[in-house]
């Protein structure tokens, strides 16, 4: 299952580790950073846009619940 969707601006180099955890506790080989992060253009409303690879079918109370851990990162 693949999808995406969008938080608010982060240092990117600082949260690779945590995103890395949040990866590996759901089971997402494939995990993208896309958006103004990527193309350096960025300005104080930025958000981040990530998307994602799912090992397995995820509901979308899952997908809200891993997007709120990410979002707390």
């Amino acid at each position: 299952m693949f999808s995406c969707y969008s938080m608010i601006m982060f240092n990117i180099a600082k949260t690779k580790p945590e995103v890395r955890k949040i990866a590996e506790k759901y089971r997402l080989p494939l995990v993208l950073l896309f958006g103004s992060q990527v193309s350096g253009r960025t300005h104080p409303q930025s958000d981040v846009d990530i998307a994602f690879l799912s090992e397995k079918r995820m509901s979308l109370i899952e997908i809200a619940k891993m997007q709120i851990v990410f979002s707390q990162k």
